[in-house]
């Protein structure tokens, strides 16, 4: 191999030249029979040292041109090379369009049987076939212009093109000569172009397409989230065009459109913006360089070129985020970011509206934009370009590199893809139901049903490359993403950086309002973080004053020098406490409102809220978010006299009224997120881990029900509430004539109806031998209720179709008996009672069981015994308690512990009812696991209270006789838990083997609590008097008492 060295005008040495570098790829067809340039997948055409003409001998006395003809080699192969030629005008015929080029040069043919060329100026190789050539062989080098004096190739211009360059027939603009546009590009660069050039002469044309369709959005845009959208379009295109155009101005149009940005009044942003892009527009309609080209992208590092070219200098080489590092090495981890980057865009921008990402995310190009969607389904963006050989070239006598590709399939590439591809649409789902639940959570029948939409496609439990696979999303650092695209098989992936930030970032909002669990769920680190951000997000205005009043000094001080942010970052903790001190107790005489007016803090008492971290976090809270017109005229907590008095944590349950400020919700969000980059140790590389993971987790609370759990206060705005705080709900709807809550008998029974998707799912652990753990303490990562261990994460499964069966057997049913318990008082049982024609009091078994049958009991049957919850199970939460103050009021305080599920939702009464203590029951119900059924011990303890409600004396009230009690109890005897066949005197017939309630459970648990046990009414009856005595015990009725009594018995 001979290998030669030249000296470059700058004294650098140039590397040696390999005779035996691989020709640029040719074209060659994907399994989608789109074309690419690949090495791999085409024959490789080799090529020897004729490719690299002679270098020109400098003897100061050689005035001929650079000898390019091809040069007998031996190692040629397979065939002999066709004889050189001399240069030749002819036109490339590619792509529909005919290119007016040069010739200079022939390679032989290849192992594919064509013949290559070499078009002069560039080397780059074409086929010959294309080409037709125009007249005979000549040596035009003088004619051409093609030696210059000094020695050298000299720059030709393209033969058979006008030489100023051609002109485009659509618009008369001049376009250029083919050389021109190839000038300085590598071969393969020049081959890929030549192969587009037929869009690329009109590009300049169609370059304003796009950005023609923003201007017009700007003009029309009415809201800020409309706005941020098409600025971020408008700012991608600029970056774009500075990067292809290689434009200087483009530079002051990003600052300019940052302080456009930065513009709060929505009318006079759209007037800057609609003036800004229709400048962009002229100017670049004005720009006289060489029109820019399309890239064919063929490979994820291509991709990756072209979101650099149009974001922000941190994805960019030697950012903090790189996509292609100064090796050249693709970088996955940071491209999954990138991906992740665009989600948080347009799911910030559209909190309150549907989004479809896989057309919102999108790398513009200089004409149109590469969709999500797009990216994801051709096979070529996915493909991996690898280098196969560092050639060079020539060209006008100067040495250049040329390296050359190959692109092929990439498993790990795939992997990659299945990853973003899973990332976008489960969020996008994700996203969505909390869009479409929010929008109606006011409207309970809304809520059912749209409940009942977002889980019925079961996309979160379904398998688990779902929840499983969110709780294990690996981070921008380490090697998560590598093991990822390495094996995609959960099983084989720990808990990552993003999956532990959504699990820690679920449990904060599910203890939201629970200090204790809480503080263990952010830790040390991460609480005394949260309580600081919570103090400078309150005190922000106080805080940029005194930022300014440090830029100003700063700047006094050292003229022409711009301070840095950590120049004038202000310590309020620390250095700049005095400052803060004074600012916050100078207060503004001239204005008078809440946030100027002085505090009044001692330096001594400033020291203690800053050794307590909570309470200053929670004055400070209260000090920006006042609740009532009252407190603010009252308000006093910055008073030294109260400093003792310890603030309620329930200030930051942002889910506990239904007016709050949309500001305190994101205060409250930004503190969770600084508290979690405390407890995990996050570096600013990672804080797009943590702002990922905790939109994840934040999107899932009100769809999933930790909003409407974590309602404290029962307000019930959020209808799902009503479920999950029965009876605080129907305790408030009585105080004060506030609406319907249903018979007060019932009330303070059924603590709540429901449970949310975390408190009700059960998972089986992996290796376990069932489906005994609730999804709430998998997350917790402890068996124990009140504990936090986020170190591991255990694979789990669910059962078949779990969000889908949640819904329908449990969420849906829960609010029909929601609709019973406040909308009716009781099931009436006398409705089915009726006098038949000779007046005896008789059951109407159809109306019965359209009333109990096919209503409540379907109901309860439903909710709760078909999906087994574990009952017994101990689980964190919360519950109220009476009481009084110290001035004598009652009052109702709230209290959190562990509790057993049955505890959590039912009191004693129901919990004591025994409804399954028979044995026949067990038997009959096909239990399989102690204490998986509740449905009869609620359904008793209604009829019961129902009983009572009608035995009562009241005005106006309809009170049961005890005959129509007798024949209530009738009905439910009658009423087979088991029937079967029989044969009697050689008749068939059919009987009751077991009645739904026995005789001994009516008398033992069902009557006691309805005060209708048969000694009770016997004796009540016998003591009446007068009138009602005698009515009590008319003819008949004195018979079917004594017979219900002795039957009781």
């Amino acid at each position: 191999m001979v290998e030669r060295e030249r000296e470059l005008t700058n004294g650098e040495r140039e590397p040696k030249l390999d005779k035996n570098a691989a020709k640029p790829a040719d074209f060659s067809m994907n399994e989608g029979g789109e074309d690419i340039l690949d090495g791999s997948s085409s024959k490789d055409i080799p090529v020897n040292e004729s490719w690299i003409p002679e270098p020109v001998e400098d003897e100061g006395s050689s005035n001929e041109a650079e000898d390019t003809s091809p040069q007998k080699d031996d190692t040629a192969t397979p065939k002999e090379k066709i004889p050189p030629r001399a240069r030749r005008r002819a036109v490339w015929k590619t792509g529909g369009t005919e290119i007016s080029i040069v010739v200079t040069g022939s390679f032989g043919e290849t192992e594919d049987g064509r013949e290559y060329l070499t078009i002069e100026g560039n080397n780059a190789l074409i086929p010959a076939d294309e080409v037709e050539f125009l007249g005979d062989s000549e040596d035009a080098g003088a004619e051409e212009g093609g030696a210059g004096n000094g020695g050298g190739s000299g720059k030709d211009t393209a033969a058979g093109a006008d030489s100023e360059g051609e002109e485009d027939d659509e618009t008369g603009e001049d376009l250029g000569s083919v050389e021109e546009y190839t000038q300085g590009m590598t071969p393969e660069e020049c081959a890929a172009f030549m192969k587009q050039y037929a869009d690329g002469k009109k590009i300049k044309k169609l370059t304003t397409v796009e950005i023609d369709k923003i201007v017009e959005k700007i003009k029309n845009v009415q809201t800020n989230d409309e706005m941020e959208r098409e600025l971020d379009r408008l700012q991608r295109y600029v970056r774009l065009t500075k990067k292809i155009a290689d434009d200087k101005t483009y530079e002051s149009y990003i600052k300019e459109l940052e302080e456009i940005k930065g513009e709060i009044d929505i009318i006079k942003q759209r007037e800057k913006a609609t003036s800004f892009a229709e400048k962009i527009v002229k100017h670049y309609k004005s720009y006289e360089g060489s029109d820019v080209r399309e890239e064919k992208v063929r490979s994820l590092e291509h991709l990756a070129e072209l979101i650099m070219d149009s974001e922000e200098d941190k994805w960019r080489t030697n950012g903090s985020l790189e996509l292609i590092n100064k090796e050249g090495e693709f970088i996955p981890a940071h491209f999954l970011a990138w991906i992740r980057s665009r989600i948080l865009f347009y799911d910030s921008f559209s909190p309150d509206a549907e989004i479809n990402l896989f057309s919102e995310i999108s790398i513009p190009t200089i004409y149109r934009s590469i969709t999500f969607s797009e990216i994801v389904g051709t096979s070529r963006y996915f493909m991996k370009r690898e280098k196969t050989v560092e050639g060079v070239y020539v060209k006008e006598d100067r040495v250049l590199r040329a390296d050359s590709y190959k692109y092929g399939k990439d498993e790990e590439y795939n992997h990659l893809k299945d990853e973003c591809l899973n990332e976008v649409w489960l969020f996008g789902k994700n996203h969505n139901n909390d869009v479409n639940y929010r929008l109606i959570m006011g409207q309970a029948k809304a809520v059912n049903e749209t409940l009942a939409k977002v889980n019925y496609g079961n996309e979160f439990t379904m398998n688990r490359k779902r929840l499983l696979w969110i709780l294990k999303l690996p981070g921008v650092e380490g090697e998560d993403v590598k093991k990822l695209m390495e094996s995609p098989d959960l099983g084989e992936i720990n808990q990552g950086m993003v999956g532990k930030i959504v699990r820690r970032a679920l449990l904060a909002y599910s203890f939201l309002p629970d200090e204790e669990m809480f503080n263990k769920v952010l830790g040390d680190e991460g609480i005394k973080a949260f309580y600081d951000s919570v103090i400078k997000q309150s005190f922000s205005r106080e805080i940029k004053a005194l930022e300014k009043i440090k830029e100003e000094k700063f700047m006094l001080e050292n003229p022409g020098k711009k301070p840095t942010a950590e120049d004038i970052r202000v310590d309020i903790f620390g250095a700049d406490k005095k400052n803060f001190l004074d600012y916050v107790n100078q207060g503004d005489p001239n204005d008078p409102s809440y946030f100027k007016r002085p505090l009044n803090i001692s330096e001594e008492y400033l020291d203690n809220l800053i050794a307590n971290r909570r309470e200053f976090a929670l004055r400070s809270l209260s000090h920006k978010y006042f609740n009532t017109k009252k407190e603010f005229i009252d308000f006093k907590e910055w008073d030294n006299n109260v400093k003792n008095k310890e603030m309620p944590f329930s200030r930051l349950n942002i889910y506990s009224q239904n007016k709050k400020e949309q500001t305190l919700i994101d205060l409250t969000r930004k503190a969770i997120r600084d508290g979690i980059s405390a407890a995990e140790h996050l570096s600013e590389k990672q804080e797009i881990d943590r702002d990922y993971g905790e939109t994840w987790a934040f999107k899932f609370t009100y769809w999933t029900g930790i909003s409407a759990y974590n309602d404290t206060d029962a307000i019930g705005f959020d209808k799902w509430s009503n479920i999950l705080n029965t009876k605080e709900y129907r305790i408030r709807q009585a105080s004060g004539g506030r609406g319907v809550y249903g018979m007060d008998d019932t009330v303070y029974g059924i603590e709540r109806l429901g449970l949310n998707l975390w408190q009700a799912l059960k998972v089986k652990k992996e290796g376990g031998r069932g489906f005994d753990t609730p999804l709430i303490k998998l997350l917790q990562g402890s068996s124990d209720p009140n504990e936090i261990n986020l170190s591991s994460l255990e694979d789990f499964d669910f059962q078949g179709n779990a969000q889908r069966q949640f819904t329908v057997e449990h969420v849906s049913n829960a609010f029909q008996l929601l609709d019973f318990l406040i909308n009716k008082h009781g099931m009436n049982f006398s409705q089915f009672l009726k006098k038949d024609y000779s007046g005896r009091l008789i059951i109407d078994k159809d109306k019965a069981e359209e009333i109990v049958k096919k209503g409540v009991w379907h109901d309860l049957r439903y909710a709760y015994d078909m999906p087994a919850f574990l009952w017994d199970d101990k689980t964190r939460g919360w519950w109220r308690e009476e009481g009084r103050d110290k001035d004598g009021k009652r009052v109702r305080r709230l209290r959190f512990g562990d509790k057993t599920t049955k505890e959590f939702m039912f009191n004693k009464e129901i919990r004591e009812m025994g409804m399954y203590e028979r044995a026949d029951t067990k038997a009959i119900m096909e239990q399989k696991e102690e204490n998986t059924y509740v449905a009869r011990d609620i359904f008793a303890y209604l009829i019961g209270k129902e009983l009572y409600y009608h035995r009562k004396w009241r005005v106006g009230q309809e009170r049961w006789s005890s005959y129509e009690i007798r024949m209530i109890k009738e009905f439910f005897g009658e009423w087979g838990l088991e029937i079967q066949e029989v044969v009697k005197n050689g008749f068939r017939d059919v009987e009751i083997k077991a009645p739904f309630f026995t005789n001994e459970e009516w008398e033992k648990h069902i009557a006691p609590l309805g005060k209708v046990t048969y000694k009770r009414l016997l004796a009540e009856e016998l003591s009446y008097s007068g009138g009602v005595g005698v009515a009590s015990f008319a003819v008949g009725t004195t018979k079917a008492f004594f017979k219900y009594i002795f039957s009781s018995s």
